[in-house]
């Protein structure tokens, strides 16, 4: 295996939500899903 990298990244939403992405890059070219996760606020429930 070569160099691995995470990269993650915050979205925000128009509804208010975030989107969270976090990749882990392997070799700068293979690219895994390791969490897309939704995030909203309590109240909104």
């Amino acid at each position: 295996m070569g160099k691995l990298f995470h990269r993650v990244t915050w979205t925000p939403n128009k509804d208010g939500t975030v989107r969270q992405l976090w990749e882990t890059i392997t070799d700068g070219t293979d690219i895994t899903i390791a969490f897309d996760g939704l995030y909203r606020r309590k109240d909104q429930d």
